[in-house]
Parts: structure tokens; C-alpha cells; sequence
């Protein structure tokens, strides 16, 4: 997550560092805990540089742990982002995600004992979120990118965060093209569009805005990769007297995200 939040300025991550915290030390799931950092920071190409482990017994029952970490990053005046040049016409992107991205697991947790296909849905669950930073930086590189959105807590009202002085329609890929468990959450939970936008990623684990003269630039570089990218709208005015706006549909309905 934090690695995903700094390619969002342009920035090349470099360095993490984490803090464990639990009421007893246990080596074997600390290892497995600190393997799955190092896996992670391989995967962002950073270096795990040092960290911080607490044990306070009075504080965590038996068997729980908090993990926390930070990472950074560098970045040239040149590949800062987002530009300030966003405007009307410009095409959105959307990349995939690996899942929910860890946001909504409140609600995911709940509704979990209400479905027969439990542990099916519950590794799903535990798929562990996508890491962009070597996908992406060489596109920043090559300023194909006006700004990029790492859809997490809030889902897509993360958008206007690139601009607020323009909004934003998109189309979310098809039922068929995304993750099932995606449809799963909005069958258990009947919550409408609206609410699922500004909770979940939708399968969409990163928004880019880039120039149309850019967009075949964009789209070659996915498909020589042999990654999915979906076309997922444009950037439009603002409406008179109203601020950011994102006019979001799916197979199902269109609702409307007020940004503020």
C-alpha cells in the first residue's frame, strides 16, 4: 500500500521500514510476518532497511499482533504527479486489482459467515494486495502519465485527488472481466452502486489519466506485457457552481460520487 501511494507522486520507491507489535513474541509467525515484508519489498524492488518489534503482554491478548511500516521514495521535479494540465478529453485507465486491496474488511468480515462458499471467499480475502511500482515506473518515466489513483479506503472518491477541478465519467469493466468475489460482496451485501464505489476497487486497483496522444503509447507498453488495462472513460468540465463529480456505471446502474 505504501509503495503503491508514492508511485502516485512519480516517486520511485527505495526503502520501507516496519514495526511489529504483539503481546508475545512467537518466532514462527514473526518469521513467516517479516518473509512476507521482504517478498513485498522485493516485488517493489525497495530495500527493508531496519524496523521496530514491541512485545507488550498487558496490551495484545494471545495471539494478536499489530504491523505497521512506511515507505520511502524519490523523485524528480519532472515526474511529479499529477500534472497540473488535466483537463477535459483525457482518457482514464483502469489497471487490476488483485482483490479488495485490504479496505472493507469490516463489511467482508461479516458477511462471510452468511455465504456456503466460505473458505472459497475467505482465501479470496486473503489475497494479498498488488504491488504497481515496477509496472509503472517506467511509464512515469516516460511521462505517459497526467496522474494516477490507487483506488483504496473511499474507492473511487481516491480519483479526484489527481484533479478536482474537472470530474470524471467512467464505465467499470464487465461483470465477466472482473474478480468474483467482487459480485459476491454486492449480492450478500445488497448495498447499491454508490456504496460499493466509495468502499471497494471494483477489480480496478489503479486509475490512470493519460493524453489521448499518449494512449497508444499506453496501450502497447500493457500489451507487450501482456497485462489488462480497460478504457474507462474521460475527463469531463465540472458542472457550473458544483465541484469534483464522478459519474460511475456498471452493468447494473449509474450513481453519482460527490467529491469534497
Amino acid at each position: 500500500m505504501s509503495v503503491n501511494d508514492l508511485i502516485c507522486v512519480g516517486a520511485k520507491p527505495i526503502l520501507f521500514l516496519d514495526y511489529f507489535a504483539t503481546g508475545k513474541l512467537r518466532i514462527s509467525s514473526a518469521r513467516k510476518i517479516i518473509l512476507g515484508i521482504v517478498r513485498g519489498c522485493e516485488i517493489a524492488n525497495c530495500a527493508l532497511v531496519g524496523g521496530e518489534t514491541a512485545e507488550m503482554p498487558s496490551f495484545y491478548s494471545p495471539g494478536e499482533y499489530d504491523i505497521a511500516g512506511f515507505a520511502v521514495g524519490t523523485v524528480s521535479s519532472q515526474n511529479i504527479l499529477p500534472k497540473k494540465n488535466i483537463g477535459s478529453g483525457d482518457i482514464l485507465l483502469g489497471i487490476p486489482s488483485s482483490g479488495f486491496h485490504s479496505n472493507g474488511y469490516s463489511l467482508l468480515r461479516a458477511l462471510l459467515p452468511k455465504t456456503k462458499e466460505r473458505k472459497f471467499y475467505a482465501k479470496k480475502l486473503l489475497t494479498p494486495t498488488r504491488i504497481y511500482s515496477q509496472l509503472l515506473l517506467p511509464l512515469i518515466e516516460k511521462y505517459a502519465f497526467k496522474g494516477l489513483s490507487h483506488i483504496t479506503g473511499s474507492g473511487f472518491l481516491n480519483v479526484p485527488r489527481m484533479s478536482d477541478q474537472v470530474s470524471y465519467r467512467i464505465q467499470l469493466p464487465e461483470f465477466s472481466d472482473i474478480p468474483s468475489e467482487f459480485l459476491w460482496v454486492r449480492e450478500k451485501s445488497k448495498l447499491p452502486l454508490k456504496e460499493l464505489a466509495q468502499t471497494f476497487n471494483m477489480g480496478v486497483g489503479m486509475v490512470a489519466i493519460v493524453s489521448k496522444e499518449k494512449l497508444d503509447l499506453v496501450l502497447n507498453y500493457f500489451k507487450k506485457k501482456k497485462e489488462n488495462i480497460w478504457i474507462l472513460g474521460e475527463v469531463i468540465p465540472n458542472k457550473k457552481g458544483r465541484g469534483a463529480q464522478i459519474f460511475i456505471s456498471d452493468d447494473m446502474s449509474e450513481t453519482i460520487l460527490n467529491y469534497s
